[in-house]
């Protein structure tokens, strides 16, 4: 994301790291994009959120993509654009008024409609698959922080 000035940058600091040197960090990192300052503890999850997630939404959008070709003859290429720019767009109203996931939600969704029939499916089906793709990665990475540090004793 850096390459086009979207990154998150997720750092932390010590108590030996005064205000000034902060803020010349910040100063350096902001050109990228955000930088986002976490407790060390929470720097995991952040790089599952910031690292990964690329990963995990294009593997989540092309699975709709793939399930949107089953059933249409429109082709595959103007599947993905429609999608990214879908994606593109919500993304951009949610950050440009503040809407939660709900508001897109109860925005789009007509009682009794065809959204909100998809999206029952949803809330029903991938909390299951959301809980696993944390579960896997952020063991991962406990495994991963292991390794390295009985690496660094040696």
């Amino acid at each position: 994301m850096a390459e086009i000035n979207k990154s998150q940058t997720l750092i932390c600091f010590n108590e030996l790291v005064n205000a000034r040197d902060k803020g010349h960090i910040f100063q350096l990192l902001e050109g990228m994009g955000t930088i986002i300052e976490l407790p060390e503890l929470e720097m995991g999850m952040g790089s599952e959120l910031v690292s990964c997630m690329p990963g995990f939404i294009a593997a989540i959008f092309n699975e709709i993509c793939l399930s949107a070709q089953k059933h249409t003859n429109i082709t595959p290429e103007e599947v993905v654009q429609m999608v990214l720019n879908t994606m593109i767009g919500t993304g951009q109203l949610m950050l440009e008024n503040n809407y939660s996931y709900q508001d897109v939600i109860s925005r789009v969704a007509t009682k009794g409609g065809i959204t909100e029939e998809g999206v029952k499916v949803i809330q029903e089906s991938f909390p299951q698959v959301s809980d696993a793709v944390f579960d896997k990665t952020l063991e991962k990475r406990r495994q991963t922080t292991l390794k390295a540090q009985e690496v660094f004793k040696e």
